[in-house]
């Protein structure tokens, strides 16, 4: 199936890229020959500095030359020490800096009550100097919002001018009035390696078969929405049941919970193929591996075959996809894939759809 182009939070997702390296469309073997490659290339740096500072010299070292002895009284030297100067957040109106991100453009926090009803709100902001003037205007889209819900929303500024020193909200405006659909439970987990939450999504597929969005919120102690993260899960089967890990592209440490806010099947339409799935058990880096049978019967060309990891009760816990190259028509596979996905309670395996590109 093809997914759909979704206008949401990917107006800022460059800027935290949405996927690991080395590309986002990575098999196991890419990313495998992408840290062997890293391996080989510092190994070889190391080599060559010890080799560097091992190398022997031929040279005798020259005699110093025999110099007068020279008495001179010894100089005052007054040291200064440094004045440190720590950066505290500054909030105008409903905005506060965060600071600059690793690519130094700003984050802020934008503050506010939706008091124009449910639906889909446009937020616009103003990045403003020390002396008022306004410096760059920004806007954050933010889906799902609930009538009277609370924020203390988290978005990324376009903008790396250090002399940044405030922010305010220009306008709050509901684009797309309207009640979320679909129910679910959220349970946050914990951060992974890189700092980003992982989530644990609980529903049933209620709309048909088809491409789900799952979109929830993460919120602080006092229930304000800081971060809305997208679950974009394939290939759904009607009445399928779910226990999805998601992670959220979010860093901040505070969240304290997280809640589904809309489940929409995006493009229906029933999956193409079959095969069989078994598993193989974990690698070394703790990531599951899996044996994909199927036959290729739809033509020569490039193949890729989704399949699920499920739990003891059958519920989907994650969805993995091998790209398979240069396949011929009739071909017969027992592929061995690994899947980027490493909790230890996965029980089953099963494919979901195999389709020529």
């Amino acid at each position: 199936m093809t997914r759909p182009v979704v206008r949401t939070q990917f107006s800022k997702a460059l800027t935290r890229a949405d996927c690991y390296a080395p590309c986002c469309r990575a098999d196991a073997s890419s990313v495998w020959n992408y840290l062997m490659m890293l391996w080989r290339t510092t190994t070889v740096v190391i080599a060559l500095i010890l080799s560097a500072c091992a190398s022997p010299t031929n040279e005798e070292p020259a005699a110093a030359p025999e110099t007068p002895t020279t008495t001179t009284p010894p100089a005052t030297t007054t040291t200064t020490a440094p004045t440190t100067t720590t950066a505290t957040p500054t909030t105008t109106a409903g905005c506060t800096l965060l600071g600059q991100d690793i690519f130094d453009y700003w984050e802020v926090s934008l503050a506010f009550t939706a008091d124009q009803g449910a639906g889909d709100y446009v937020v616009e902001y103003a990045l403003r100097d020390s002396g008022g003037a306004r410096i760059d205007s920004d806007t954050a889209y933010i889906d799902s919002v609930l009538g009277g819900e609370s924020f203390r929303y988290m978005d990324t500024a376009f903008n790396d001018n250090a002399g940044v020193a405030s922010c305010d909200i220009l306008s709050l405006m509901n684009s797309a009035p309207g009640e979320p659909s679909g129910t679910g439970t959220c349970s946050t987990a914990e951060q992974d390696m890189f700092g980003f939450w992982e989530a644990g999504l609980g529903f049933t597929a209620s709309q048909g078969d088809g491409d789900y969005v799952v979109e929830y919120a993460l919120r602080d102690a006092d229930g304000s929405r800081m971060y809305t993260a997208t679950a974009y899960i394939d290939t759904v089967s009607d009445g399928e049941t779910f226990q999805y890990t998601d992670t959220a592209l979010f860093d901040l440490p505070d969240v304290a919970s997280c809640d589904v806010l809309s489940i929409e099947n995006s493009v229906s339409g029933a999956a193409t193929g079959s095969g069989s799935c078994s598993l193989l058990g974990i690698e070394t880096f703790g990531f599951w591996e899996a044996s994909l049978g199927f036959t290729a019967d739809q033509g020569d060309g490039d193949y890729t075959v989704e399949y699920a990891l499920r739990n003891a009760d059958g519920s989907r816990m994650y969805t993995a996809t091998a790209y398979i190259d240069t396949v011929s028509d009739g071909e017969t596979f027992q592929y061995d894939d690994m899947a980027l996905f490493d909790v230890p309670d996965v029980a089953s395996c099963d494919v979901l759809s195999v389709e020529l590109n």
